[in-house]
């Protein structure tokens, strides 16, 4: 599994996230990968969470699915706490 984020922050604070997760799995054929993946962009504050959920997977009668929560938290230089804009 691979996870891309590529997050940008607007001057009023705003988190801006492209989110892309990748499953691949081998199947039974010698060449052949399951590809499972999905591409998202998000605007949100900063301690708020996005949850990403769907990519589901069934093996042996058994059906799993991965779920993503990401908070991101802005980080100020000399600011102790959250940073709220």
């Amino acid at each position: 599994m691979t996870l891309s984020v590529t997050p940008q922050i607007a001057a009023d604070g705003i988190i801006q996230m492209s989110i892309a997760p990748r499953v691949a799995t081998r199947t039974a054929g010698v060449s052949q990968v399951e590809l499972r993946e999905v591409d998202t962009l998000v605007r949100l504050r900063s301690d708020e969470t996005v949850v990403i959920s769907g990519l589901m997977q069934s093996r042996d009668g058994v059906t799993t699915d991965l779920v993503i929560l990401l908070t991101p938290r802005l980080v100020v230089p000399g600011v102790i706490g959250p940073h709220r804009p």
